[in-house]
This record gives C-alpha cells, structure tokens and sequence, in this order.
C-alpha cells in the first residue's frame, strides 16, 4: 500500500494565506536529481502540451496508437503554470522524461511531478504513456537508465518480439469472496528482449514496474496486489516487451476490479 503524503490546507482569511500561496506556487526545482542534457525541439515541444493534458485537456493530437487510455471517471481538473524537466533518458525509439510542474485545481495547488514516456513512429515522438503516480515516478524512474544501457542497438526493429502471455490473476480467500493476490506474466520467449514493463491503468493515470531480462528469462513472473494502491473500480494492465533495438511487443489487455 501507498503511504500516506503530507497536505496542508490554506485558508483565506488566514494571515499568511498569501505568502503560503505563493511559496506553494514557487517555481518547479529539481532538486539533487541528475544534470539533464537539452531535449531537441521536437520533442520538447510536446512536453507543455502533454503535460497540461494531465489535467483535463487532451493529449488525443499527440498520442501513441498503442496508448492504453482508459476512461477518467474523476477528472482531475487544473491549470498547469510553469513545467520543468527534471529527467531525460532517450534512445532513438523510446524517450522518458520526467517533470515537475505547478499547478492549480479547484481544491489544490503546489507541485506535481510526472513521468512521460514517447515512442518515434515514423518519424514523429507520441505519447505512449503518461504517470503522475508516486511509485512509478520513484521506483520505475530509478530503473530507466538501466533500460536505456541495454538499449542501445540502433539497427531498425525489423523483428517486434513476440508477446508476453498473461494467465489468470492469482486469487486468495474464502469461496464468495476471493480476492486478486497477484497478477502473473509469463516473459516474451523472443531473444533481444531487454526488459519488460508491467503497466496497471485507472482514470488516466498508471503505476508501472520494470523488470530486466535474464538467463531465468521463461520463469513467470508476479506482482503482488499490494503493489497497488488501495483505489477500488476498474482497472487494465498489460505487460510490454522491449527488445534491444526498440521495438516494443505489447500482450492482450486485461480488465479487473480491484
């Protein structure tokens, strides 16, 4: 389960209500994070766009056919003020970068950090996933340069590995009210294969995991449930296979309530 992130509430009658603004609405810092060389242009020109499309707009113009959009049934409706980027890792078919922004809700405002991940398709960067989840933007973040390293065959993808199989969720408990205690993936058999990304979907947002190849390549592999965060409805998860070259193998889609 997610721990618990701190708040702070302003009041407008409070005396400090406008100082406390604007400290909260400071501009993005990245902090201790790595020294980030310059996107080109292309692709730091989808950067505001895409970014603002977290908050309500839609990112339809710049998206991946391959996207997995699922439906947002709790808008998270905001105005984006200023974006910085913190991260970049890029090879010449797949892209991540991670931002922090300001920004403005109804009932919020501070720092949000994302992380975007693009894919070139005919010559052009798309959005193939968007996540301005707390773990992904931790724990999956420190596994990208790991990804990129083995990434860096520039040949064309002229062979899509084949696809990861995805058998039926582990479940545990009583008949009547069993429950999911684990989501299962049996790894692309194909060879180039150098990591897989387990992607978990809901309300426009994803929380993905990384997993890099081994000789152990075929033994199946598990996320456990309590990897998620505890927010019930509809979910969809799919797992990706990356081969050295770039090209990227995605498996069937599957939907669960969680």
């Amino acid at each position: 389960m997610d721990e618990a992130l701190s708040s702070e509430f302003l009041l407008r009658n409070s005396c400090g209500y406008n100082a406390a603004r604007s400290l909260a609405l400071r501009p993005p810092e990245c902090g201790v994070r790595r020294v980030v060389p310059p996107l080109p242009g292309a692709l730091l020109g989808l950067i505001r766009p895409v970014v603002r499309g977290l908050g309500g707009v839609s990112t339809k113009d710049h998206d991946d056919a391959d996207r997995l959009n699922t439906v947002i049934t709790d808008p998270w409706p905001s105005q984006v003020a200023e974006t910085k980027v913190c991260g970049y890792w890029e090879t010449s078919r797949l892209a991540f970068v991670q931002t922090d922004s300001t920004y403005q809700a109804a009932d919020s405002l501070g720092w949000v950090t994302a992380l975007l991940i693009f894919r070139k398709q005919q010559g052009k960067w798309r959005l193939l996933a968007a996540s301005i989840d707390p773990i992904t933007n931790d724990e999956f973040v420190k596994e990208i340069p790991k990804i990129v390293a083995r990434m860096r065959k520039t040949s064309a993808p002229s062979v899509i590995p084949r696809a990861a199989d995805l058998p039926a969720p582990r479940e545990e408990g009583p008949a009547g009210s069993r429950r999911i205690s684990a989501f299962l993936w049996r790894p692309s058999p194909s060879g180039g294969v150098v990591a897989e990304v387990a992607e978990f979907a809901r309300n426009g947002d994803a929380r993905l995991f990384a997993r890099l190849s081994s000789r152990d390549q075929l033994r199946a592999v598990q996320i456990s449930a309590e990897k998620l965060p505890a927010v019930h409805g509809e979910w969809w998860w799919r797992v990706w296979s990356i081969s050295d070259s770039g090209a990227v193998a995605f498996s069937e889609t599957k939907s669960f309530t969680y």
